[in-house]
């Protein structure tokens, strides 16, 4: 997963514009920070865990499609009925769904 997010930043190639990775950017949500663990202007990358596993909402949601073309999501679990309580999956499914974002998983499991 680490070579594919650095090939899609400027870190991995050789660009004249410089798009650096940033750790922990902030995102303002109604009034509320966001942290995105690793992102670029164009990409984002986040652990399953922290978009799934946290309570977020649909506007958190919206706002992270809406500020990246490309979203990485690394160490998704294999999710059954012991993992129900991970709602925020279907809804960031959806809003990926209807956003110009595409998301892209270190595992061969759908979204």
């Amino acid at each position: 997963m680490s070579k594919l997010f650095l090939s899609q930043t400027s870190a991995g190639s050789d660009v004249d514009h410089p798009d650096p990775v940033i750790e922990n950017r902030e995102l303002s949500v109604w009034g509320r920070k966001l942290i995105i663990p690793q992102s670029t202007s164009k990409v984002a990358r986040f652990p399953f865990e922290k978009l799934c596993g946290e309570p977020l909402s649909s506007a958190d949601y919206l706002e992270i499609t809406g500020a990246f073309e490309v979203i990485f999501i690394e160490d998704m679990p294999e999710l059954g009925l012991d993992r129900k309580d991970q709602v925020g999956r279907v809804s960031f499914i959806d809003t990926i769904a209807l956003g110009p974002c595409t998301p892209g998983t270190d595992t061969n499991r759908l979204l």
